[in-house]
């Protein structure tokens, strides 16, 4: 996969800078904000080992989980 941003290194400012064009940037980050959700929730029922559960502690600590709160 290839990047479309970068960590900023130059010490003046933290973040994140990209070369791609904003509707380039735009185009690959929608299908990603609309699929996710139901693609992580299909990702959940299939890998999850704790399935259903009322204490969501495994589920703080689920790499999907992480993915999930990046994005949003």
């Amino acid at each position: 996969m290839a990047r479309l941003t970068h960590p900023r290194v130059n010490g003046i400012k933290t973040g994140y800078w990209s070369p791609a064009k904003m509707d380039e940037l735009i185009e690959k980050l929608g299908p990603i904000e609309e699929q996710l959700p139901d693609q992580l929730n299909r990702l959940c029922d299939y890998i999850c080992k704790y399935g259903p559960s009322k204490d969501p502690a495994p589920c703080d600590r689920c790499p999907l989980n992480i993915i999930d709160h990046l994005i949003d």
